[in-house]
Order: C-alpha cells, then sequence, then structure tokens
C-alpha cells in the first residue's frame, strides 16, 4: 500500500471573514473529493481570514498511478485557484 499526501497552502487576499475563506474553500475541497475521490481537509491556519492549508490523500497499489494522479490533482488545483497557491508539498509513505 502506498499512500500519497498533498498539503496545499493557498491565499485569499479579498477574504475579510473565515465565513468568506470557508466559502471559497467549500467548492475546492468538494471539488477535489467528487473528481479525484481523495480525502480532503482543511488541516491548518483555521482561524487565518487570507489563508488556508488544505491536506489530500490517496491510496494506491502502484507508485506510478499514484504519482500520476496526485500529478493530475495539483494541476487541476491550480487551474481552479488562478495563481492563489503558496505552495504544495508532496510526500509519498509505503507501507
Amino acid at each position: 500500500m502506498i499512500v500519497g499526501v498533498l498539503c496545499i497552502t493557498l491565499r485569499f487576499p479579498g477574504c475579510r471573514s473565515l465565513k468568506e475563506k470557508r466559502a471559497s474553500l467549500r467548492p475546492l475541497i468538494a471539488g477535489i473529493q467528487h473528481t479525484f475521490h481523495a480525502s480532503v481537509a482543511e488541516v491548518a491556519d483555521q482561524n487565518a481570514c487570507q489563508q488556508g492549508v488544505i491536506g489530500v490523500s490517496k491510496v494506491f497499489s502502484d507508485k506510478k498511478i499514484l504519482m500520476r494522479e496526485l500529478s493530475k490533482i495539483k494541476n487541476w488545483i491550480n487551474i481552479k485557484t488562478c495563481d492563489s497557491v503558496l505552495a504544495i508539498e508532496e510526500e509519498i509513505i509505503h507501507y
């Protein structure tokens, strides 16, 4: 079993409240879950209005397939967020 984890830091410069930030994050999280059948959650900066961190994970038995899927997720996020991505950290865990 191979687990791929992405930690994505996003900025929301126009958001003035947590409610606005979460309204921006909700469709992004739902889109990743629906499109890629991945586990997604807001994992840090929950109380910061203009920045958020989401974690994404996928499990596969083949590393090549996992790497391809993580690449698709990263590309999709970059397209959907229009340059709001500050950083993407990737980790592969073998069990």
